[in-house]
Protein backbone atom coordinates (compact mmCIF):
# COMPACT_ATOMS: atom_id res chain seq x y z
CA UNK A 1 0.00 0.00 0.00
CA UNK A 2 2.88 2.29 0.86
CA UNK A 3 4.60 1.55 -2.47
CA UNK A 4 1.39 2.40 -4.33
CA UNK A 5 1.14 5.68 -2.46
CA UNK A 6 4.70 6.53 -3.38
CA UNK A 7 4.06 5.70 -7.04
CA UNK A 8 0.94 7.81 -7.08
CA UNK A 9 2.77 10.70 -5.46
CA UNK A 10 5.58 10.39 -7.94
CA UNK A 11 3.08 10.32 -10.83
CA UNK A 12 1.34 13.42 -9.47
CA UNK A 13 4.73 15.12 -9.37
CA UNK A 14 5.23 14.18 -13.00
CA UNK A 15 1.85 15.66 -13.88
CA UNK A 16 2.82 18.86 -12.07
CA UNK A 17 6.14 18.88 -13.84
CA UNK A 18 4.54 18.68 -17.31
CA UNK A 19 1.47 20.73 -16.47
CA UNK A 20 2.07 23.23 -19.25
CA UNK A 21 2.31 20.49 -21.88
CA UNK A 22 -0.77 18.81 -20.48
CA UNK A 23 -2.81 22.00 -20.46
CA UNK A 24 -1.81 22.93 -24.00
CA UNK A 25 -2.47 19.40 -25.22
CA UNK A 26 -5.89 19.23 -23.54
CA UNK A 27 -6.81 22.64 -24.88
CA UNK A 28 -5.82 21.56 -28.40
CA UNK A 29 -7.89 18.39 -28.16
CA UNK A 30 -10.97 20.22 -26.84
CA UNK A 31 -10.74 23.03 -29.39
CA UNK A 32 -10.36 20.48 -32.18
CA UNK A 33 -13.39 18.57 -30.86
CA UNK A 34 -15.49 21.75 -30.72
CA UNK A 35 -14.49 22.74 -34.26
CA UNK A 36 -15.32 19.25 -35.55
CA UNK A 37 -18.67 19.31 -33.73
CA UNK A 38 -19.48 22.64 -35.39
CA UNK A 39 -18.44 21.74 -38.94
CA UNK A 40 -19.51 18.10 -38.92
CA UNK A 41 -22.41 17.53 -41.37
CA UNK A 42 -25.71 17.43 -39.53
CA UNK A 43 -27.98 14.44 -39.76
CA UNK A 44 -31.71 14.25 -39.01
CA UNK A 45 -33.92 11.20 -38.68
CA UNK A 46 -37.52 11.05 -39.93
CA UNK A 47 -39.76 8.05 -39.25
CA UNK A 48 -43.00 6.95 -40.85
CA UNK A 49 -45.06 3.86 -40.02
CA UNK A 50 -47.62 2.25 -42.28
CA UNK A 51 -49.32 -1.07 -42.96
CA UNK A 52 -50.71 -2.79 -46.06
CA UNK A 53 -54.35 -1.85 -46.60
CA UNK A 54 -56.05 -5.21 -46.11
CA UNK A 55 -59.41 -5.91 -47.77
CA UNK A 56 -58.23 -3.75 -50.71
CA UNK A 57 -57.87 -5.61 -54.00
CA UNK A 58 -54.27 -5.40 -55.21
CA UNK A 59 -52.09 -7.59 -57.43
CA UNK A 60 -50.64 -9.04 -54.21
CA UNK A 61 -53.96 -9.88 -52.53
CA UNK A 62 -53.61 -13.57 -53.34
CA UNK A 63 -50.56 -13.71 -51.04
CA UNK A 64 -52.73 -13.33 -47.97
CA UNK A 65 -55.29 -15.81 -46.66
CA UNK A 66 -58.83 -15.76 -47.93
CA UNK A 67 -60.35 -15.13 -44.50
CA UNK A 68 -59.47 -12.56 -41.85
CA UNK A 69 -55.66 -12.40 -41.95
CA UNK A 70 -53.61 -13.31 -38.91
CA UNK A 71 -51.23 -10.39 -39.10
CA UNK A 72 -48.69 -11.81 -36.66
CA UNK A 73 -48.42 -15.22 -38.32
CA UNK A 74 -46.85 -16.42 -41.52
CA UNK A 75 -49.16 -17.00 -44.43
CA UNK A 76 -49.01 -20.23 -46.37
CA UNK A 77 -45.60 -20.54 -47.94
CA UNK A 78 -43.99 -18.22 -45.39
CA UNK A 79 -44.77 -15.04 -47.35
CA UNK A 80 -46.01 -11.92 -45.58
CA UNK A 81 -47.67 -9.17 -47.56
CA UNK A 82 -45.44 -6.72 -45.66
CA UNK A 83 -42.38 -8.58 -46.94
CA UNK A 84 -43.67 -8.06 -50.47
CA UNK A 85 -44.21 -4.34 -49.81
CA UNK A 86 -40.70 -3.95 -48.39
CA UNK A 87 -39.31 -5.72 -51.44
CA UNK A 88 -41.18 -3.33 -53.72
CA UNK A 89 -39.86 -0.31 -51.77
CA UNK A 90 -36.31 -1.58 -52.26
CA UNK A 91 -36.84 -2.03 -55.98
CA UNK A 92 -34.98 0.18 -58.44
CA UNK A 93 -38.25 1.53 -59.88
CA UNK A 94 -39.48 2.94 -56.58
CA UNK A 95 -36.08 4.19 -55.40
CA UNK A 96 -35.42 6.00 -58.68
CA UNK A 97 -38.82 7.67 -58.37
CA UNK A 98 -37.94 8.87 -54.85
CA UNK A 99 -34.52 10.13 -55.94
CA UNK A 100 -35.97 12.09 -58.86
CA UNK A 101 -38.88 13.59 -56.91
CA UNK A 102 -36.67 14.61 -53.97
CA UNK A 103 -33.69 15.70 -56.12
CA UNK A 104 -31.35 13.43 -54.16
CA UNK A 105 -28.70 13.40 -56.90
CA UNK A 106 -27.88 16.96 -55.86
CA UNK A 107 -28.13 16.14 -52.14
CA UNK A 108 -25.79 13.17 -52.43
CA UNK A 109 -23.61 15.00 -54.99
CA UNK A 110 -23.82 12.11 -57.39
CA UNK A 111 -23.96 11.97 -61.16
CA UNK A 112 -24.95 8.32 -61.55
CA UNK A 113 -28.32 6.97 -60.45
CA UNK A 114 -26.77 3.73 -59.17
CA UNK A 115 -24.53 5.66 -56.77
CA UNK A 116 -27.51 7.66 -55.52
CA UNK A 117 -29.47 4.43 -54.97
CA UNK A 118 -26.61 3.02 -52.89
CA UNK A 119 -26.50 6.23 -50.83
CA UNK A 120 -30.25 6.11 -50.27
CA UNK A 121 -29.99 2.50 -49.07
CA UNK A 122 -27.22 3.46 -46.63
CA UNK A 123 -29.23 6.40 -45.32
CA UNK A 124 -32.46 4.46 -44.69
CA UNK A 125 -33.81 1.37 -43.01
CA UNK A 126 -36.99 -0.70 -43.36
CA UNK A 127 -38.23 -2.87 -40.52
CA UNK A 128 -41.34 -5.02 -40.11
CA UNK A 129 -42.85 -5.09 -36.63
CA UNK A 130 -45.78 -6.89 -35.09
CA UNK A 131 -49.03 -7.07 -37.05
CA UNK A 132 -47.13 -6.33 -40.28
CA UNK A 133 -46.53 -2.67 -39.44
CA UNK A 134 -43.64 -1.36 -41.56
CA UNK A 135 -41.30 1.30 -40.14
CA UNK A 136 -39.33 3.44 -42.59
CA UNK A 137 -36.46 5.48 -41.17
CA UNK A 138 -34.65 8.06 -43.30
CA UNK A 139 -31.46 9.97 -42.42
CA UNK A 140 -30.88 13.28 -44.21
CA UNK A 141 -28.85 16.50 -43.64
CA UNK A 142 -32.06 18.57 -43.50
CA UNK A 143 -35.10 17.87 -41.28
CA UNK A 144 -37.67 18.83 -43.92
CA UNK A 145 -35.86 16.78 -46.55
CA UNK A 146 -35.82 13.73 -44.27
CA UNK A 147 -39.60 13.90 -43.76
CA UNK A 148 -40.17 14.62 -47.46
CA UNK A 149 -38.14 11.61 -48.57
CA UNK A 150 -39.93 9.28 -46.13
CA UNK A 151 -43.41 10.39 -47.18
CA UNK A 152 -42.50 10.38 -50.87
CA UNK A 153 -41.20 6.84 -50.55
CA UNK A 154 -44.52 5.59 -49.14
CA UNK A 155 -46.47 7.53 -51.77
CA UNK A 156 -44.34 6.01 -54.54
CA UNK A 157 -45.12 2.53 -53.20
CA UNK A 158 -48.83 3.32 -53.17
CA UNK A 159 -48.71 4.85 -56.65
CA UNK A 160 -46.92 1.81 -58.09
CA UNK A 161 -49.43 -0.57 -56.51
CA UNK A 162 -52.34 1.45 -57.90
CA UNK A 163 -50.75 1.61 -61.35
CA UNK A 164 -50.21 -2.16 -61.43
CA UNK A 165 -53.79 -2.70 -60.21
CA UNK A 166 -55.17 -0.45 -62.95
CA UNK A 167 -53.05 -2.16 -65.59
CA UNK A 168 -54.19 -5.56 -64.38
CA UNK A 169 -57.81 -4.38 -64.37
CA UNK A 170 -57.52 -3.06 -67.94
CA UNK A 171 -56.05 -6.32 -69.22
CA UNK A 172 -58.65 -8.38 -67.37
CA UNK A 173 -61.54 -6.26 -68.66
CA UNK A 174 -60.27 -6.56 -72.25
CA UNK A 175 -59.93 -10.33 -71.96
CA UNK A 176 -63.31 -10.81 -70.24
CA UNK A 177 -64.99 -8.52 -72.79
CA UNK A 178 -63.82 -10.76 -75.64
CA UNK A 179 -65.01 -13.83 -73.76
CA UNK A 180 -68.39 -12.20 -73.16
CA UNK A 181 -68.76 -11.53 -76.89
CA UNK A 182 -68.04 -15.20 -77.62
CA UNK A 183 -70.54 -16.24 -74.96
CA UNK A 184 -73.23 -13.99 -76.41
CA UNK A 185 -72.71 -15.41 -79.91
CA UNK A 186 -72.86 -18.99 -78.63
CA UNK A 187 -75.89 -18.22 -76.47
CA UNK A 188 -77.75 -16.58 -79.37
CA UNK A 189 -76.96 -19.51 -81.66
CA UNK A 190 -78.03 -22.01 -79.02
CA UNK A 191 -81.23 -20.08 -78.32
CA UNK A 192 -82.13 -20.21 -82.01
CA UNK A 193 -81.38 -23.93 -82.15
CA UNK A 194 -83.49 -24.59 -79.05
CA UNK A 195 -86.39 -22.53 -80.38
CA UNK A 196 -86.25 -24.31 -83.74
CA UNK A 197 -86.06 -27.69 -82.01
CA UNK A 198 -89.07 -27.01 -79.79
CA UNK A 199 -91.10 -25.60 -82.67
CA UNK A 200 -90.36 -28.62 -84.85
CA UNK A 201 -90.89 -31.41 -82.34
CA UNK A 202 -93.17 -29.65 -79.81
CA UNK A 203 -91.27 -31.27 -76.94
CA UNK A 204 -92.34 -28.49 -74.61
CA UNK A 205 -96.08 -29.33 -75.13
CA UNK A 206 -95.91 -32.81 -73.58
CA UNK A 207 -97.99 -33.13 -70.41
CA UNK A 208 -97.07 -35.28 -67.40
CA UNK A 209 -99.02 -38.31 -68.66
CA UNK A 210 -97.27 -38.20 -72.02
CA UNK A 211 -93.90 -37.80 -70.41
CA UNK A 212 -94.62 -40.87 -68.26
CA UNK A 213 -95.57 -42.82 -71.40
CA UNK A 214 -92.32 -41.79 -73.07
CA UNK A 215 -90.39 -42.93 -70.01
CA UNK A 216 -92.13 -46.33 -70.05
CA UNK A 217 -91.39 -46.69 -73.76
CA UNK A 218 -87.71 -45.84 -73.15
CA UNK A 219 -87.44 -48.48 -70.41
CA UNK A 220 -89.05 -51.12 -72.64
CA UNK A 221 -86.72 -50.23 -75.52
CA UNK A 222 -83.76 -50.61 -73.21
CA UNK A 223 -85.02 -54.00 -71.99
CA UNK A 224 -85.54 -55.14 -75.58
CA UNK A 225 -81.97 -54.24 -76.46
CA UNK A 226 -80.65 -56.10 -73.43
CA UNK A 227 -82.68 -59.24 -74.30
CA UNK A 228 -81.55 -59.15 -77.94
CA UNK A 229 -77.93 -58.99 -76.80
CA UNK A 230 -78.56 -61.85 -74.39
CA UNK A 231 -80.23 -63.90 -77.17
CA UNK A 232 -77.20 -63.44 -79.41
CA UNK A 233 -75.13 -65.33 -76.84
CA UNK A 234 -77.40 -68.39 -77.22
CA UNK A 235 -77.62 -68.54 -81.03
CA UNK A 236 -75.15 -71.46 -81.25
CA UNK A 237 -77.54 -73.67 -79.28
CA UNK A 238 -80.49 -75.48 -80.76
CA UNK A 239 -83.68 -73.59 -81.28
CA UNK A 240 -85.50 -75.77 -78.81
CA UNK A 241 -83.24 -74.93 -75.89
CA UNK A 242 -85.39 -73.86 -72.91
CA UNK A 243 -83.40 -70.76 -72.05
CA UNK A 244 -83.42 -69.62 -75.68
CA UNK A 245 -87.18 -70.12 -75.93
CA UNK A 246 -87.62 -68.14 -72.71
CA UNK A 247 -85.62 -65.19 -74.03
CA UNK A 248 -87.46 -65.24 -77.35
CA UNK A 249 -90.79 -65.21 -75.50
CA UNK A 250 -89.73 -62.20 -73.45
CA UNK A 251 -88.59 -60.38 -76.61
CA UNK A 252 -91.94 -60.99 -78.30
CA UNK A 253 -93.76 -59.71 -75.22
CA UNK A 254 -91.68 -56.53 -75.07
CA UNK A 255 -92.16 -55.91 -78.81
CA UNK A 256 -95.92 -56.29 -78.43
CA UNK A 257 -95.97 -53.75 -75.59
CA UNK A 258 -93.92 -51.33 -77.66
CA UNK A 259 -96.27 -51.81 -80.61
CA UNK A 260 -99.32 -51.11 -78.41
CA UNK A 261 -97.71 -47.93 -77.08
CA UNK A 262 -96.89 -46.75 -80.61
CA UNK A 263 -100.47 -47.43 -81.78
CA UNK A 264 -102.04 -45.63 -78.83
CA UNK A 265 -99.51 -42.77 -79.15
CA UNK A 266 -100.43 -42.05 -82.79
CA UNK A 267 -104.09 -42.02 -81.93
CA UNK A 268 -103.77 -39.64 -79.00
CA UNK A 269 -101.35 -36.87 -80.11
CA UNK A 270 -101.32 -34.38 -82.93
CA UNK A 271 -97.57 -34.46 -83.59
CA UNK A 272 -96.21 -36.70 -86.32
CA UNK A 273 -93.16 -37.73 -84.25
CA UNK A 274 -93.25 -41.44 -83.43
CA UNK A 275 -92.87 -42.41 -79.81
CA UNK A 276 -89.77 -44.45 -80.67
CA UNK A 277 -87.88 -41.22 -81.38
CA UNK A 278 -89.09 -39.27 -78.36
CA UNK A 279 -86.58 -40.61 -75.77
CA UNK A 280 -83.67 -39.49 -77.98
CA UNK A 281 -85.37 -36.19 -78.74
CA UNK A 282 -86.00 -35.61 -75.04
CA UNK A 283 -82.32 -36.24 -74.35
CA UNK A 284 -81.32 -33.78 -77.06
CA UNK A 285 -83.76 -31.21 -75.71
CA UNK A 286 -82.49 -31.65 -72.14
CA UNK A 287 -78.91 -31.35 -73.35
CA UNK A 288 -79.72 -28.13 -75.21
CA UNK A 289 -81.41 -26.68 -72.14
CA UNK A 290 -78.51 -27.64 -69.88
CA UNK A 291 -75.98 -26.11 -72.27
CA UNK A 292 -78.02 -22.91 -72.51
CA UNK A 293 -78.32 -22.61 -68.73
CA UNK A 294 -74.58 -23.22 -68.39
CA UNK A 295 -73.82 -20.47 -70.90
CA UNK A 296 -76.23 -18.10 -69.15
CA UNK A 297 -74.59 -18.83 -65.80
CA UNK A 298 -71.10 -18.31 -67.24
CA UNK A 299 -72.21 -15.08 -68.89
CA UNK A 300 -73.57 -13.78 -65.57
CA UNK A 301 -70.31 -14.68 -63.80
CA UNK A 302 -68.17 -13.09 -66.51
CA UNK A 303 -70.32 -9.98 -66.46
CA UNK A 304 -69.72 -9.62 -62.71
CA UNK A 305 -65.97 -10.15 -63.17
CA UNK A 306 -65.99 -7.63 -66.01
CA UNK A 307 -67.52 -4.95 -63.77
CA UNK A 308 -64.96 -5.73 -61.04
CA UNK A 309 -62.12 -5.44 -63.56
CA UNK A 310 -63.49 -2.11 -64.79
CA UNK A 311 -63.58 -0.83 -61.22
CA UNK A 312 -59.99 -1.99 -60.68
CA UNK A 313 -58.90 -0.09 -63.77
CA UNK A 314 -60.53 3.18 -62.68
CA UNK A 315 -60.71 3.39 -58.87
CA UNK A 316 -57.81 5.02 -56.98
CA UNK A 317 -58.03 3.07 -53.74
CA UNK A 318 -55.04 3.49 -51.37
CA UNK A 319 -53.07 0.28 -50.92
CA UNK A 320 -51.28 1.39 -47.75
CA UNK A 321 -52.59 2.67 -44.44
CA UNK A 322 -50.29 5.35 -43.01
CA UNK A 323 -50.22 5.15 -39.21
CA UNK A 324 -47.59 7.82 -38.49
CA UNK A 325 -46.76 10.28 -41.22
CA UNK A 326 -43.17 11.51 -41.20
CA UNK A 327 -42.72 15.02 -39.79
CA UNK A 328 -39.57 17.17 -39.79
CA UNK A 329 -37.57 16.23 -36.65
CA UNK A 330 -36.85 19.01 -34.18
CA UNK A 331 -33.51 17.59 -33.01
CA UNK A 332 -30.62 16.27 -35.01
CA UNK A 333 -29.22 12.86 -34.17
CA UNK A 334 -25.68 13.74 -35.24
CA UNK A 335 -23.39 15.36 -34.35
CA UNK A 336 -24.08 15.40 -30.61
CA UNK A 337 -21.79 18.21 -29.50
CA UNK A 338 -22.01 17.41 -25.81
CA UNK A 339 -21.04 13.79 -26.41
CA UNK A 340 -18.19 14.79 -28.71
CA UNK A 341 -16.72 17.26 -26.19
CA UNK A 342 -17.17 14.83 -23.29
CA UNK A 343 -15.55 11.95 -25.16
CA UNK A 344 -12.75 14.24 -26.32
CA UNK A 345 -12.13 15.33 -22.72
CA UNK A 346 -11.92 11.71 -21.54
CA UNK A 347 -9.65 10.86 -24.45
CA UNK A 348 -7.47 13.88 -23.60
CA UNK A 349 -7.07 12.74 -19.99
CA UNK A 350 -6.06 9.24 -21.01
CA UNK A 351 -3.78 10.50 -23.76
CA UNK A 352 -2.05 12.98 -21.42
CA UNK A 353 -1.45 10.30 -18.81
CA UNK A 354 0.16 8.05 -21.38
CA UNK A 355 2.07 11.00 -22.86
CA UNK A 356 3.63 11.95 -19.50
CA UNK A 357 4.87 8.41 -18.92
CA UNK A 358 6.21 8.17 -22.46
CA UNK A 359 8.08 11.48 -22.26
CA UNK A 360 9.61 10.62 -18.86
CA UNK A 361 10.73 7.18 -20.07
CA UNK A 362 12.40 8.76 -23.09
CA UNK A 363 14.28 11.20 -20.84
CA UNK A 364 15.42 8.45 -18.53
CA UNK A 365 16.51 6.22 -21.42
CA UNK A 366 18.48 8.90 -23.16
CA UNK A 367 19.47 10.61 -19.88
CA UNK A 368 18.25 13.97 -20.97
Amino acid sequence: MEVMQINILEYLKLLRKYRRLLVYNMAFILVTAVILALIWPKEYKAITRFAPAFYVQTPFSELRSAGVPDLSALITGGVLISDVYVGIMKSRTVMEDVIVKCNLLRVFRRKLMEDAIDDLKRNSSLDIGLEEIITLTVFMPDPKLAAHVANTWVNSLDSLNQWVTKLQGSRESAFISSRLDDMRKKSDSLRDSLSSFESRYRIFSLDDEMRATVEVYANLARQLMQKEVELSKWERFAEGAPIRRSIETEIESIRKKLSDLETNWHSSIVTKVPISRLPLLQYEHTNLLRTKRTLDSLSSYLLLEYEIARLKSSVNTPTVYVIDEAIPPEKRIWPSRVKIVLLSFLFGLFFNMVLVLAVENVKIKWKL
